[in-house]
């Protein structure tokens, strides 16, 4: 009966980090959206930002990537799990291209 209990609480356990991990990978990608909306809107490749979320937390930043490229990096936090986000541009000035978008483990 008690390994039954443990098995129970160690699903549950489980399955709350996978929660907090879906909901940290979507306030990473919540911030990669608001950092290409800024970069449409300001046809500038710099900048950062951070954003309170229901669940969780995000920030990200810009950078110049080469002579027209950019590099948009995210991260999402909930609870202690974080989860990044990295977007690759390769052009900024009439509207962001996105040449990749990937999660990545560490920028």
């Amino acid at each position: 009966a008690v390994s039954l209990l443990l098995l129970g609480v160690d699903a549950a356990r489980t399955s709350f980090v996978l929660e907090q991990s879906a909901q940290a990978r979507a306030a990473a990608d919540a911030c990669a959206e608001v950092g290409l909306q800024a970069i449409n809107d300001t046809h500038t490749c710099s900048g950062s930002d951070s954003l309170a979320l229901p669940h969780g937390s995000c920030e990200y930043a810009v950078t110049t990537e080469g002579l027209l490229g950019c590099r948009l990096e995210a991260t999402g936090t909930t609870g202690n799990v974080v989860r990044r986000t990295q977007v690759v541009m390769s052009s900024y000035l009439l509207q962001p291209v996105v040449s990749s978008w990937r999660e990545v483990a560490n920028f």
